[in-house]
Order: structure tokens, then sequence, then C-alpha cells
């Protein structure tokens, strides 16, 4: 005769086994993962933002560069997008500066480049941004995402290529933007713009995003 204690056992084994696969299959015992996004080279932090932080130029400063990422994030009108946050001091140099938000791009490993599709600023004259000495000028820059992304599942890192006109010349830069896993971030309602009205969107949109070497070309759809 079977010991009942073996018969009892295996049928709580059995219902507690089904029990924790209809779980998983209906994703209600794990939680989905939280990511946040953060220079790989990150010095300082802003609300609690990871920020990459140089000096430009670099042998001489007279001003820097901070970069920083909320990843993929929702836009202007909640359209999704991959968001990169610029901001520019000039503090001695006594010729403006000057960013053109059309030559500040983003890199995909696999992708290719882009553009940004629209941006904010707290200047009208975009998409030229002048930034004057003693001055502070903070752009947030939106990427159309390319096919087969979604959300921060999807992108694991991405670099951002950041150029700056200066008297001396271009000053340009390459900041790594990786995808880390960890606490949800409360930083998102109160960063993700900056607070003015002046908004810049692509002109001649749709036009050929992430552009890679010839012949490849990927064309992403309106949003």
């Amino acid at each position: 005769m079977t010991n009942p204690i073996k018969k009892l056992t295996f049928f709580v084994r059995l219902v507690f086994g089904a029990s924790m696969l209809s779980c998983l299959l209906a994703t209600g015992c794990l939680e989905p993962p939280s990511y946040f996004y953060a220079p790989e080279a990150a010095n300082l932090t802003h609300a609690g933002v990871p920020t990459q932080t140089a000096s430009i130029p670099a042998t001489s400063p007279h001003g820097t560069v901070e970069v920083s990422s909320l990843g993929v994030t929702a836009g202007q009108h909640g359209e999704p997008g991959l968001h990169v946050r610029m901001a520019v001091d000039n503090e001695g140099d006594d010729t403006p500066w000057t960013v053109d938000i059309r030559e500040q791009l983003v890199e995909i490993p696999g992708v290719g480049r882009s553009a940004p599709q629209f941006a904010n600023a707290g200047v009208q004259t975009l998409p030229s941004v002048t930034v004057p000495r003693r001055e502070r000028r903070v752009l947030d820059l939106y990427y159309p995402l390319p096919a087969g992304v979604h959300d921060a599942d999807d992108l694991s890192a991405f670099d951002f290529l950041w150029k700056v006109a200066t008297p001396t010349g271009d000053e340009t830069g390459r900041t790594h933007i990786n995808r880390i896993e960890g606490e949800e971030r409360a930083y998102a309602n109160v960063y993700v713009t900056t607070w003015s009205p002046y908004w810049w969107y692509d002109p001649i949109y749709p036009r050929v995003y992430y552009r890679r070497p010839w012949p490849f070309v990927h064309w992403h759809r309106r949003w």
C-alpha cells in the first residue's frame, strides 16, 4: 500500500508546480525589470540622473558639455522616442559658442546614426543655439526609434555624438550610454524636457534615418 504521506507530498508538489507555471505564463508573479540609462563615464548627477561632463576645449577649458539620458521615453505628444539631454556652459569665452541641433547624432550599434526628429530648448533660434559667455543652454533632443525598438528592453546601449562650434574650431565628443537594470527612477516626470515653449521639428520629415555605409539605408516610418 502506498504511503499516504508520500501521496500527499506528491499532490502538494503537483499543485504548487502548476500554480507557479500558471503564474509565470500570466507574468503575474514576475515584475518586469526596471531600467535607467547612464553614460559609461558618468562623473556627476543632476536631479538624480547620472551625467557625464566634458571640458571644452580639453587643453584649455572655457566651459563644459554635460550629457545625460532617459533612454526610451515619451516626447512632446507622448510618442516613443530616444531622449538625450545636452547642457552647454560657456564659462569664459568672450565669443559665443554655437550648437546646431541637426549635428547632434545618436549611433545605435548595428543600425546606424540619426539626427534628432525634434528638440526643445529655451531659445527661439532653433535649430541653432547660441551660448554667450557665462550662460548655459539646456537642450532636450528626441530621436526616432529604429524598427524593432519599442521600449528599454530592446535597446541596451547607444552612443551620443555631440558637436559645439567655438572660436578656435569645432569641439566634438562621443558619450557611450548604457542601459542599467536597477531601481525605478522617479525623475522622469520632471526631467524629460526643459520648461520652454520653444520646440523645433524636422521640417522635411520623414527623411532617411539611421544611415549606414552605402548601399544600406534604413527607412523609419512616421511615429
